[in-house]
C-alpha cells in the first residue's frame, strides 16, 4: 500500500524530516485501498478495504470501462490529542480499475459494511452465434 502526501509518495520519515514536519505539509493523506477481484458466470465482484469509511463518503463513477473509487475516512480526535503523521487527518482512498468489455453498465451494485466495500457488476449475456440462411437471388 502506498501513501502519498501532496502527491509525493513517502516510504519512511527520513532525510531529517520529523513526522510533524511531514504532517504539516498537508491536510489529507491519499492511499490506494487493498482490493480483491473475482468473477463467476453472471458477474464480476470487487472487494475494497475502506476502514472507517461510511456509505455517504464513498463515491463510485464509471466512465466507459474505467471504474473510479473515491472514499474519505474522517477520524475524530480530541483536542488534547498530540498530532503526528496521519493522526486526525482525513484519509482519502482512491483507485481506478479497468473493467472488461462485457460488463452491463446498468447492472452495478455496491454495498459497504464494516469497512469492506463489495461491488458487483453484471456481465452482459452472451449473444449466441446466429446462423444466416443464404437465399438464391
Amino acid at each position: 500500500m502506498s501513501c502519498c502526501i501532496n502527491n509525493q509518495e513517502i516510504q519512511t520519515c527520513s532525510n531529517n524530516q520529523t513526522q510533524q514536519e511531514i504532517a504539516s505539509l498537508t491536510k489529507t493523506i491519499t492511499m490506494s485501498p487493498k482490493m480483491q477481484y473475482g468473477e463467476n458466470d453472471k458477474n464480476y465482484v470487487i472487494y475494497a478495504e475502506l476502514p472507517g469509511v461510511n456509505q455517504e463518503h464513498v463515491h463510485l463513477t464509471l466512465d466507459k470501462n474505467v471504474l473510479t473509487l473515491l472514499a474519505t475516512q474522517i477520524i475524530s480526535v480530541t483536542s488534547d490529542f498530540k498530532h503526528v503523521l496521519g493522526a486526525g487527518l482525513p484519509v482519502t482512498f482512491q483507485r481506478k480499475v479497468i473493467l472488461p468489455e462485457d460488463i452491463d453498465r446498468d447492472g452495478l451494485k455496491a454495498v459497504i459494511k464494516d469497512g469492506l466495500l463489495k461491488i458487483e457488476i453484471l456481465k452482459k449475456p452472451e449473444v449466441a452465434t446466429a446462423k444466416i440462411t443464404v437465399l438464391a437471388g
